[in-house]
């Protein structure tokens, strides 16, 4: 009987709640009350909702309070924080991921002060598209970005954002990532200043922020409202910079790429390697400058290395009578179950000044080529890769790009112009007609290998 009674209560509890939430006037009962000296209308998009009890907040005496935290579209001093309002009359749940008005109040110290509101209506804002403003549920249902969107997403409507003190170098490579989406996209975006983006530039605009994070204004605010990688003093170290690419906050059916440096040698680093971010199917890679040159930034530990083996075999018809394949200088026999690797070279010749295993390796390549109905095979090690992205020059390896690797050993690259991204352990296959030959190309990647196992005899 006592267990029955509780659930009673409980329910009646429950029921009074839920019809106190829909005691709220809507939307266009509600008018805007003139604003008090302390007073300001904003407009704001609901992130989150919550009761509470006000000793919490140390706020006396004990009752019950409604908090919303808000990101401040549009008010005389807020614009782009996120900050927490108050109110002592019930507020609707319903509130939660729209768009209001509403007047603020600053109250108390200016340290422990409280924002409260009230007069708060639901409104609706569009952009030139059409499209809802901060739609939270688009949000939810529209796939995450990656690099390979870029430039894709920023055919129309670009703008390049660099702060108001940029350097001659920023400034140089606003002009570059301009001028590189106009040759690509045949648009070419403005290049602005952080402090004449307009709020409706943020939410017209697929944005490009430029710069270091005390230097682009609109950059300080993505960092208050969004969870983008942040630099710090230590991360990511000089002459470094981050690419990253994210729903536009302001407007989830545009698009924000930052390229944010620890320096301006950093930021020339991002600019250069953009042209190769479509390649990468992720949503940043830091990136650096080192050695005069732009180079994606090393993923794996100094001890390992990836081990790449190739295989082309080049079928001619009819056969030529006479040809045959000779090895390559050095050559090399991977055990897979060992996994070690075996290198030496022919002929009796010395590897002696041609093959130096180093903590700056990062790629080893096996090559063979076969030609079907010929005597011999050519078998033989390539090129050490130390920094990417690489290409060969090499005529054998010539089909052959690799662009980025990841932590676990994952292989971006390009072949004979398509890209492909292998797993350890995956192998690709891809044929081709070529002066009157089919080629056939097998790529496998044995993933990451410890540097110990590689045996030079």
């Amino acid at each position: 009987m006592t267990v029955r009674l509780n659930r009673l209560k409980v329910w009646v509890s429950l029921n009074i709640l839920f019809l106190l939430f829909w005691q709220v006037p809507g939307s266009a009962q509600i008018q805007n009350a003139p604003a008090a000296p302390n007073d300001s209308i904003i407009t704001a998009r609901v992130l989150e909702y919550s009761i509470l009890n006000s000793t919490l907040e140390g706020i006396e005496p004990e009752q019950i309070l409604y908090s919303l935290r808000v990101l401040v579209i549009s008010s005389q001093s807020k614009t782009g924080q996120v900050i927490k309002v108050y109110s002592k009359e019930v507020l609707s749940p319903v509130l939660f991921g729209k768009i209001i008005e509403a007047n603020v109040s600053f109250s108390g110290y200016e340290k422990g002060g409280k924002y409260w509101i009230r007069n708060i209506s639901s409104i609706s804002l569009t952009n030139q598209t059409g499209s809802c403003y901060g739609d939270l549920d688009k949000m939810d249902k529209t796939p995450a970005l990656t690099l390979e969107d870029y430039p894709g997403l920023f055919e129309e409507n670009a703008v390049v954002v660099i702060g108001q003190d940029a350097t001659a170098m920023e400034r140089e490579a606003a002009r570059t990532i301009s001028g590189d989406l106009e040759r690509v996209t045949g648009n070419r975006p403005m290049i602005k200043k952080d402090v004449r983006i307009s709020e409706k530039d943020k939410m017209s605009s697929n944005l490009i922020l430029l710069g270091s994070s005390d230097g682009n204004l609109i950059l300080k605010q993505i960092y208050q409202i969004t969870d983008v990688t942040k630099l710090t003093e230590k991360y990511p170290e000089k002459n470094k910079a981050v690419l990253q690419i994210l729903r536009n906050p302001w407007n989830f059916d545009r698009t924000l790429l930052i390229v944010v440096g620890s320096d301006e040698w950093g930021i020339k680093a991002g600019t250069e390697l953009l042209k190769h971010a479509h390649d990468i199917d992720k949503n940043n890679v830091t990136v650096e400058w080192k050695d005069s040159q732009a180079l994606f930034t090393r993923t794996i530990p100094p001890d390992k290395y990836v081990f790449l083996e190739t295989e082309k075999r080049i079928e001619i018809k009819p056969p030529p009578s006479r040809l045959m394949i000779e090895r390559y200088l050095l050559t090399y026999y991977f055990d897979e179950i060992s996994e070690n690797l075996r290198i030496w070279a022919v002929r009796g010749l010395s590897v002696k000044d041609k093959l130096t295993i180093d903590d700056g390796l990062l790629v080893l390549i096996g090559n063979t080529m076969v030609i079907e109905k010929v005597m011999g095979s050519g078998r033989g090690v390539m090129p050490l890769v130390h920094s990417l992205p690489f290409s060969s020059r090499k005529e054998d390896l010539d089909f052959l790009k690799i662009v980025y690797l990841e932590s676990n050993g994952a292989v971006y690259l390009r072949c004979k112009g398509k890209r492909v991204i292998l797993q350890p352990k995956e192998q690709c296959e891809m044929s081709f007609r070529e002066d009157q030959a089919i080629h056939t190309i097998t790529i496998k990647n044995h993933g990451l290998l410890d540097k110990e196992k590689i045996i030079v005899e």
